[in-house]
């Protein structure tokens, strides 16, 4: 039998859910990180909460990961 793989401990800096990430952020803002690309965005543009393999964050605590911020602009989703 194969050896069973150890159960994944949660980071608890990386949130499911938007609104548990603004629970722990109270003064920070909330970015969209792409786990993959190292990458993270902002809520209102079109890649925010968006992916497979994404997880939101504290911007502090993204940047001191070495996550960094979108280098190409990002096309603002209007709200209605």
């Amino acid at each position: 039998k194969p050896a069973r793989m150890a159960a994944k401990t949660p980071d608890p800096k990386r949130f499911a859910t938007e609104a548990a990430a603004k629970a722990s952020c109270s003064t920070d803002t909330v970015v969209w990180v792409n786990l993959r690309s190292k990458i993270y965005h902002l809520k209102g543009t079109a890649t925010y909460g968006k992916g497979k393999h994404g997880v939101y964050m504290c911007t502090a605590d993204a940047t001191s990961e070495g996550f960094k911020p979108t280098k190409k602009p990002e096309k603002q989703v209007s709200s209605k």
